[in-house]
Parts: structure tokens; C-alpha cells; sequence
């Protein structure tokens, strides 16, 4: 199992790396083609598909551990069994609520890189209704679990009382009629998706960030702070336990980094609809994919470590 892991970690830097230089040749060749902006932009939301997921297995680990210390934190104070009982429930719920959550951003993922797909495919050819049909199916499914993940929520509030009013999308006149045929039918739907998988990012990295700054600070008080302050030697591995505890101080809201990549997809797609060929969208997000991919790199280059 551990040797599958591995392999499955290297195979998993290796398309991450493959995927970047292709979208760096994209960049490098990009031309005010219109209809060829849609390969660019197909080609950045695998790459982002790819490294997505990997950010939120991380989080949602990051999530539960943080949510457990502090359980572990509290016990103590309560000292009522049912109380104690009905604190842990409570904390479960909210860990099932943020994994689903996790999950319906996923799924999201992967519907949009089938969109984007379909799309360039559309933008290459007048092909026949069998891929306009998939390609308006994707959209329709992401609708319909965008939906259902506007009515999550993290913490008290539903995702769907942060978001903004809907921002009508208009359609630019394009070459390919089925094309625009689909894009007609699907690009509000589709922005809309986008706005709600943002909010989602947003309001479970907003949470995370908070409960790991607890966590860590709970943490170092007792494994650093207190036995560089109290009378004795100090451990011996005082200082990398301190190195490591200021570093992830430092990374607190790696989440973010999805969260400004999908900022920029939405207004990259809304650029490539309403032919806004002028605007540099598209290369801003492919800077935050950039940083989305070393995050992604690092967190499969720590995986394999801690599998040895």
C-alpha cells in the first residue's frame, strides 16, 4: 500500500509539472485568435482541476486535527458527561458538514474542467449535437450541485447568504454556431456555479484559518513556549519543534490560494464569453495556478515523505 501511495504521489508532481509547462506554451504562443482562447482556457482549468483537490484533502485534515485539539482543550472545563457528549456531537456535525462541503467543491471541479473541455473541443469545430449536448449536460449537472451546495453551511449561515446578486453574462457572436448555441444556454448557469464554489472556498477557509490559529498557538504554548520558559534542559528536539510550529504559522490560509485562483476563473471566463479579448484575466489566473501548483507540489512532495 505504501509503495502504491508513493508511486501514486510521484505520477500525481509529474502531471502537475507536465500540466504547467503546457500552459506555459499556450501563454507563450497566445494569439488574439478568439475561438483559440478557448484551448488556453480549457488547458488552465485541467491544471486547476489537478491541483484543487489535493489543497482540499490537506485542508479538510487540517480541519479535523485543529477541531480535535481543541475538543481536547476544552474536555477538561466540561465536566458534565453530556455535555461533554453533546460538544463532541456538535463538533462532529460541523466536520461532516465541512467534508461535504469538500466534496461538493470537488465534484464542482471536475464538471467545470469537463465544461471547459467541451467548449475548446466547440471552438475547434462545428461538431455534430452529440458534444453540444454533453457540454450543456455538464453545465446542467453543475448547476444542479451548486445548488445543493448553496444550502451548506459553515457554521451557522448558508453559503447562499454571502453570495452577490447575479451578474448577467452577454454572449460575444461567435464563428461556431453550436459554440455559441451553448454558450447561450449555459454561460449564466455556469457563472453563477462559479460565484457559489468561490463563496464555499471562502467561508471554509475563513474558518480553517481561524481554528488552526488556535490550534498552533495552543500547541506551541505548551510544547515550546512553556519549556523554553520553565527551569530545565530543553528537549532535544526543541528547535525543530519550534521551526516547524512557526512555519505552519506561516502557511495559515494556504486555502486562500484556491480561493484567488477561483476568483480569477470566473473573471477569466466571463473575459472569454463576453470577448473581452483586451483583458489580461487570463494570465493573472494562470499566477495563481502557478502558486495553486507549488502548493500542490509541496503537499504531494509531504505526502510521500511522511509514507516512507
Amino acid at each position: 500500500m505504501i509503495a502504491l501511495y508513493r508511486t501514486g504521489a510521484v505520477c500525481n508532481r509529474i502531471m502537475l509539472r507536465c500540466f504547467s509547462i503546457v500552459l506555459l506554451l499556450f501563454l507563450a504562443s497566445c494569439s488574439t485568435a478568439r475561438l483559440g482562447q478557448f484551448s488556453q482556457f480549457a488547458a488552465t482549468g485541467q491544471i486547476y482541476t489537478v491541483a484543487l483537490p489535493k489543497v482540499l484533502d490537506v485542508a479538510l485534515q487540517s480541519t479535523i486535527e485543529a477541531n480535535s485539539s481543541e475538543l481536547v482543550e476544552t474536555r477538561e472545563k466540561i465536566t458534565d458527561p453530556k455535555e461533554r457528549a453533546d460538544k463532541l456531537a456538535a463538533s462532529d456535525k460541523e466536520i461532516q458538514r465541512r467534508a461535504q462541503a469538500f466534496q461538493a467543491i470537488k465534484t464542482q471541479t471536475n464538471l467545470l474542467g469537463a465544461y471547459f473541455t467541451g467548449l475548446a473541443a466547440l471552438a475547434e469545430s462545428d461538431a455534430g449535437e452529440g458534444l453540444a449536448k454533453s457540454t450543456q449536460d455538464a453545465a446542467d449537472d453543475l448547476a444542479k450541485i451548486s445548488k445543493v451546495a448553496a444550502t451548506l453551511k459553515i457554521g451557522e449561515a448558508p453559503v447562499k447568504d454571502v453570495l452577490g446578486d447575479v451578474v448577467p453574462i452577454v454572449v460575444a457572436a461567435f464563428q461556431r454556431a453550436k459554440l455559441e448555441q451553448v454558450l447561450k444556454a449555459t454561460a449564466e448557469s455556469v457563472g453563477r456555479s462559479i460565484d457559489i464554489h468561490v463563496a464555499l472556498l471562502d467561508q471554509l477557509g475563513v474558518a480553517i484559518r481561524g481554528e488552526q490559529a488556535v490550534a498552533i498557538g495552543i500547541t506551541k504554548l505548551k510544547e515550546v513556549d512553556r519549556k523554553y520558559r520553565d527551569a530545565g534542559a530543553l528537549p532535544e528536539k526543541w528547535k525543530a519543534r519550534r521551526a516547524e510550529l512557526l512555519l505552519e504559522q506561516a502557511r495559515l490560509g494556504e486555502l486562500g490560494e484556491a480561493l484567488k485562483a477561483a476568483q480569477k476563473l470566473k473573471l477569466a471566463f466571463v473575459d472569454l464569453v463576453e470577448n473581452k479579448s483586451s483583458s489580461a484575466s487570463l494570465t493573472l489566473l494562470l499566477q495563481d495556478i502557478q502558486r495553486l501548483i507549488s502548493l500542490a507540489e509541496r503537499i504531494s512532495g509531504k505526502s510521500q515523505t511522511e509514507g516512507a
